[in-house]
């Protein structure tokens, strides 16, 4: 039977310390179902330290748990003195199922300024539409048209301001189901607004 998950703060920094550095999983059953109230009850950030050069390493590795202590760093009060800090590493990172997957779910834990959102949705589809190799290209237009329905499912502010960029982004791949979709739900979005 394994060990309890950790829930007092030596137990927690042993387990999220290794997290910031290795690649090693953390099995899901090692992180305890209470770590988001915990890491705003205790003073885990403070104590690990989190730092902005973690952010790559977290998204590429540990991915839920990247989610779990940016949405932390980044809801008021805020624990760590800069928390936009946190935010450009992931407008620097390389596009990817990953990538995006964290800023969805932070999108939804955290309140993001809209100029970030703006900039990763901008960002999101510039680098769909500049890959060359049209499998990969394929697969990174249908990412980005699932992030961004669920922005938009989830009235995350920052996508209406795109909406040209994004019109014209499901235009160009319309061909590809998932354009196709975020393009009538734009449109319904829009009809229901005048």
């Amino acid at each position: 039977m394994p060990p309890p998950p950790p829930s007092s703060l030596p137990a927690l920094l042993s387990l999220l310390r290794p997290a910031l550095s290795s690649p090693a999983p953390l099995p899901p059953s090692s992180l305890p179902p209470e770590l988001p109230s915990l890491l705003r009850e205790l003073p885990v950030l403070q104590e690990l330290p989190l730092l902005p050069s973690h952010v790559p390493h977290l998204v590429a590795y540990h991915p839920h748990l990247a989610s779990l202590l940016l949405a932390a760093a980044l809801t008021p009060p805020y624990p760590l003195p800069t928390p936009a800090s946190f935010l450009s590493p992931l407008l620097s990172l390389d596009l990817s199922l990953r990538s995006l997957d964290v800023i969805s779910r932070l999108a939804l834990a955290a309140p993001l300024p809209e100029d970030f959102v703006s900039l990763a949705v901008s960002k999101c589809v510039s680098a769909a539409e500049l890959e060359r190799d049209k499998h990969r290209q394929s697969r990174l237009v249908r990412l980005v048209c699932v992030f961004l329905q669920s922005l938009l499912r989830n009235g995350v502010g920052g996508v209406e301001e795109m909406k040209a960029q994004v019109e014209a982004f499901c235009i160009e791949f319309s061909r590809i189901r998932e354009a196709a979709t975020l393009y009538k739900l734009l449109k319904a979005r829009r009809g229901a607004s005048h």
